[in-house]
């Protein structure tokens, strides 16, 4: 290898090295939630915890099982300090009024989730959050949602985690709940937020001044060649 080739490949090994650490950083947690009254249904939920300290949110409604039109989505979570400074950012369309407010959301907007209180992720005086989607009826399909995004931040700037929701419960409201076009039913879901995975150590790869230093000896070295070669 000459020193032309060297260079970039050098350069090359301390963006990985940069790289692999940011990737090591990010950790991310993926539930189902099926229904604890209501027709059959499945949504699942995927929370992203991003390097920048916000979490990215995604609700899907598992199609192949049924269809359902989300209407409200409640969540708890395990530090509650985080709620008065909770805030949504990058919101999908369908995403509406949220409340945010430790151990009594059970109505958010026009939606409920209540009764079963044995079963009900809010119990009986209900949930830390809750966020309305949508508005009743499917409105012709222009109001039927089975997906929903938005990013979880805090005002104040400090970073949330996924440990300020891990091993809590949450739970959805659908309607319109069926398939093709029998879509007479409701259902209300509930599932628990699971324990991230350990984020995987950083690999042993040079840091950038290690492998400049690398490069340096490996150029003295090539320039020694050719000097012999030469001589």
């Amino acid at each position: 290898m000459n020193v032309r080739t060297l260079l970039p490949a050098t350069l090359a090994a301390c963006g990985l090295a940069v790289g692999t650490s940011l990737f090591a950083q990010a950790q991310a947690a993926t539930f189902s939630l099926t229904p604890f009254t209501g027709n059959n249904a499945r949504v699942s939920v995927t929370l992203d915890a991003l390097t920048n300290g916000n979490i990215d949110v995604k609700v899907d409604v598992d199609k192949t099982l049924a269809l359902a039109d989300l209407r409200g989505i409640f969540f708890n979570v395990k530090n509650e300090a985080i709620l008065p400074h909770l805030n949504l950012l990058n919101a999908s369309a369908g995403v509406g009024t949220f409340k945010f407010a430790a151990n009594s959301v059970s109505e958010v907007g026009k939606v409920k989730l209540q009764g079963e209180p044995t079963l009900n992720p809010c119990g009986s005086t209900g949930c830390d959050g809750g966020i309305e989607i949508g508005q009743d009826g499917l409105k012709g399909g222009k109001d039927d949602y089975q997906s929903a995004s938005w990013t979880f931040t805090r005002k104040d700037g400090q970073a949330l985690t996924l440990a300020d929701f891990e091993g809590m419960s949450w739970g959805i409201r659908a309607t319109s709940v069926g398939t093709g076009n029998s879509r007479e039913g409701s259902t209300k879901l509930s599932g628990v937020v699971p324990k991230p995975p350990a984020a995987e150590p950083p690999r042993d790869i040079p840091e950038p001044t290690t492998a400049l230093g690398i490069l340096v000896v490996a150029a003295g070295a090539a320039a020694s060649r050719r000097s012999v070669e030469r001589g």
